[in-house]
């Protein structure tokens, strides 16, 4: 009898213990997924910026284009 009392008491403790990671598992999960979507966000900021240069970038290069093919009196007026 003592045995089988032995064995419920390392049951019960063993539950406790598997109860303790699952939750510790849940709780890691939450800020995984928490950390993802604030990584995303971020991205998507930097993803719009990006674009934002970029066009900025090309905006700058079609004026610059168009400024050299100007006669250079022309060219030296507009500056």
């Amino acid at each position: 009898m003592a045995k089988n009392n032995r064995v419920e008491v390392l049951l019960e403790e063993i539950r406790g213990d598997v109860k303790a990671i699952a939750e510790g598992h849940a709780i890691l999960r939450r800020e995984i997924v928490q950390t993802r979507e604030e990584l995303s966000a971020r991205i998507d900021t930097v993803e719009g910026a990006v674009k934002l240069v970029s066009q900025d970038v090309k905006d700058i290069k079609h004026k610059l284009n168009e400024h050299i093919r100007l006669p250079a009196s022309l060219a030296h007026a507009a500056v």
